[in-house]
């Protein structure tokens, strides 16, 4: 800038002057910094004449032009026009005034100096903005990134974690179900030794007996999850009193306890605890809270099972003086693939899903199981809610059914060992007994021996037991049809009745079942 300038704030202080306006006004190096007002400055009776034209342009004026005012530099007099002037920013908001010593003849220069300085700082201020916008722009960018980047390093950690829960549920199910196996293949053993006493060769049959129930146990656990998963858990509702289920449970129970030295004990109200609901799953509710309490009560612990109505609901409490639960794991016990402590639960046996299906089917129902527990060797607690409905009239007590008379009976499986079994069984209780292997044999018996009963394995090779039954059932034939299938999901129950099954039993079938089956046919 060619002339003596003077830039000064809103507020009087001096923000910067060029060479020679620091001469001219006597101003000290890098006055903003320290404070130096502009009404301070040593040449007063100059500031006196500008400091009019100053508070004029602050107050709103554009500009003021001043001319012939005196002063005396190194004691010599002299006179020079002064132009005063306000700097706006890019809204138009004045930031500051101008003073400049402008010689007359140098007016328009004066001028043109001055529009040069506003386009500079309008494109200054305007960069500053464009380049803020891009840093706020860049700076939200970033942001954005950095919590994906946090959200799918969350969800790859718990996918690790979920990963390692069920590698771990595998390794454990591998165990779980080799363990009757290695039992019931010494069972088999024993029995088949000569040297076996009759003693021995009962205990033997006993313990394979005990031992393929809880195999079966294991599998229906695991199917029972993947049905749920899927949402395809279909309940039987009807009103069910809870004290039967309950004593159903614990008097199947106490035989396992003996060997524990288990007190197991139950409480139950003297009037109907009516809930609506599937009995069957509601006694594997209450079975898997009571299997956890013995799994982990140790020898001579002591095992409540209390039922009551309280209010609108009925409720079932189990209580356990075992290992107890630590606080962090109340919520997460009941979660898939969740152990509260593997290693231990090792020694215990048993999967680990018996809550979580607990779980599941109460809420299926329409109501909540919660654990409580003081702390790790302070025992827990698991208590089903559900919803009271009083008794309906009416009810009748079922009786039990009457054994089935002899039945000429078609026995059609392709598995060898579970066809002869089955059939020896059968043929035990009077019944008279063919057998097919496939699908093909089991329509020509049908045909040429008219039996009164076809007990058919749905998995048969070549034509399979569904369409087995629709082409006996085309031919005419009165026979009545009993499916043994693998398949215990709701879907293959209900195709098995639309083809003209007459009954449903899912393998393995217990010899009592066939026998309540047949007796009702």
């Amino acid at each position: 800038m060619p002339f003596p300038s003077l830039l000064v704030a809103m507020d009087d202080v001096v923000l910067a002057a060029n060479t020679t306006g620091s001469e001219l006004f006597r101003v000290p190096d890098n006055p903003a910094a320290r404070g130096v007002s502009f009404k301070d400055l040593e040449v007063s009776y100059q500031v006196e004449a500008l400091r009019p034209a100053v508070e004029a342009v602050k107050r709103g004026e554009a500009s003021t032009m001043l001319s012939e005012v005196s002063w005396a530099p190194r004691g010599h007099e002299r006179h020079q026009d002064f132009l005063v002037r306000r700097l706006t920013d890019g809204q138009g908001r004045q930031v500051a005034v101008l003073v400049m010593a402008v010689p007359v003849e140098d007016l328009v220069a004066a001028r043109t100096t001055l529009e040069t300085l506003r386009v500079e700082n309008e494109d200054l201020l305007q960069r500053r903005e464009a380049d803020t916008e891009e840093l706020v722009t860049v700076n939200e960018e970033l942001r954005i990134a950095n919590e994906t980047l946090q959200q799918q390093v969350l969800k790859l950690g718990e996918a690790e974690l979920a990963d390692a829960r069920k590698n771990q549920f595998l390794a454990i199910l591998a165990h779980e179900l080799r363990n009757p196996l290695g039992a019931i293949t010494s069972a088999l053993h024993v029995i088949g030794r000569p040297a076996s006493t009759e003693p021995q060769v009962q205990r033997a049959l006993r313990i394979a007996e005990r031992q393929l129930q809880h195999e079966a146990r294991l599998l229906d656990d695991l199917l029972d999850v993947s049905r749920i998963v899927l949402g395809k858990v279909t309940l039987r509702t009807t009103w069910v009193d809870l004290r039967r289920c309950v004593r159903g449970v614990v008097e199947g129970a106490t035989f396992a306890v003996q060997g524990q030295a288990i007190d197991l004990r139950m409480n139950l109200p003297d009037e109907p605890l009516g809930v609506e609901g599937d009995p069957t799953r509601l006694e594997q509710c209450v079975a898997n809270l009571l299997n956890n309490a013995l799994k982990f009560s140790a020898v001579g612990g002591h095992v409540t099972v209390d039922a009551r109505r309280d209010g609108e609901q009925a409720v079932v409490v189990v209580s356990d003086d075992g290992i107890g639960i630590a606080p962090d794991m109340l919520e997460r016990v009941f979660d898939l693939f969740t152990q509260a402590d593997s290693t231990l639960a090792r020694t215990r046996g048993g999967l680990g899903v018996g809550l979580t299906l607990a779980r599941a089917l109460v809420r299926l129902h329409g109501g909540t199981v919660t654990a409580r527990s003081p702390g790790i060797g302070q025992g827990s607690q698991f208590e089903i809610r559900l919803l009271f409905v009083p008794e309906p009239g009416g009810q009748v007590e079922p009786t039990p059914d009457a054994p089935a008379g002899p039945r000429r009976i078609l026995l059609a499986d392709d598995n060898a060992d579970a066809r002869e079994m089955l059939r020896t069984l059968l043929q035990m209780d009077g019944h008279t007994v063919m057998e097919a292997g496939d699908g093909a044999t089991a329509i020509r018996l049908t045909v040429e021996n008219t039996p009164d009963i076809l007990l058919l394995d749905i998995g048969l090779p070549g034509i399979d037991g569904f369409e087995v039954a629709v082409r006996v059932k085309r031919l005419g034939s009165r026979v009545r049809l009993v499916a043994l299938s693998g398949y215990g999901d709701a879907a293959s129950r209900e195709h098995a009745r639309e083809v003209g099954f007459d009954a449903y039993l899912v393998k393995p079938v217990a010899p009592e079942d066939v026998a309540r089956v047949l007796s009702g046919l």
